[in-house]
């Protein structure tokens, strides 16, 4: 619309980001579902080169992005919008971030892991591998001892997902790896072995349940099958302590609402996944 096209300073600017929504995802519902499409665009290239970053570490000892927030409302390349509301890679970016990071690099052949550390003590942990369905059938589960020093990486190991998965199957899996502490998630992370466009998953069948108990608000969401990516809305003033996450099947979260300053309960609260905001494609 006008007001886009008055905003966008960038030559070519909207051609590229429709390009790479295109490229990534496929078609998007409507004009809405493109703007949150784009944030998970930028929220991907972004987490993938600081995760990069951080594992080439003592090489490279740190990274910054451009850009946090707005001086004005406005669709831009801010991390945080202008009434202070998280886009998709803010919390991408706290993920990236994290002191203990899994990451996950896939592939034709191998997925391979390494953890990165920021810890100023030595880590001993179990960095657990699942492949998963979409419906929640393990095909496949590894462990592996982890000792990770203070400040440094560790390359864990690969797994082969050359062999045992044909290309349909390959577009209904994923890639789940937890680090351990006993029974405590250090970290995790979660890989495709294929694009978004490429995916061949089931609608997730999201619910959420919410409860407040005084000031305190917090959503329950639970997916049936894996969702990708899940979104949480409120109408209310304020974010999600968490928000564009992926679930696997059967998996529930619960997620706190934070007011913003003055602000008091969310109101209306919706939640969104990955398959409302494309347009199914033919063989789907």
């Amino acid at each position: 619309g006008p007001v886009m096209l008055v905003h966008q300073k960038a030559p070519q600017g909207n051609d590229k980001i429709r390009q790479q929504v295109a490229r990534m995802f496929g078609v998007a519902r409507d004009p809405d579902a493109f703007s949150l499409l784009s944030q998970l665009v930028q929220a991907e290239y972004i987490r993938t080169a600081l995760e990069h970053f951080r594992t080439l570490r003592p090489h490279c000892m740190g990274a910054l992005y451009w850009q946090i927030n707005d001086c004005w409302p406005a669709a831009s390349w801010s991390s945080i919008d202008y009434f202070g509301r998280w886009k998709a890679l803010h919390y991408a970016v706290r993920r990236a971030f994290a002191p203990l990071l899994v990451s996950l690099h896939v592939d034709e052949h191998h997925v391979r892991a390494r953890v990165v550390s920021d810890l100023r003590e030595p880590l001993d942990a179990l960095l657990e591998w699942r492949l998963l369905t979409a419906v929640g059938d393990l095909l496949s589960r590894r462990e592996v001892a982890v000792h990770v020093a203070p400040l440094s990486v560790v390359e864990v190991g690969s797994l082969d997902v050359s062999g045992a998965l044909g290309p349909d199957l390959r577009a209904r899996v994923v890639i789940h790896a937890r680090l351990l502490g006993g029974r405590v998630v250090l970290a995790e992370q979660h890989a495709f072995l294929e694009e978004p466009c490429a995916l061949r998953l089931p609608d997730p069948g999201l619910a959420v349940t919410v409860t407040s108990s005084g000031p305190d608000t917090v959503a329950e969401v639970t997916a049936r099958r894996l969702a990708p990516v899940v979104r949480l809305e409120a109408a209310g003033e304020g974010r999600w302590e968490d928000s564009f996450f992926c679930l696997l099947a059967g998996e529930t979260r619960r997620v706190p609402f934070l007011p913003a300053t003055g602000g008091g309960a969310p109101g209306r609260v919706t939640v969104q996944s990955l398959s409302d905001w494309v347009t199914p494609c033919d063989g789907c």
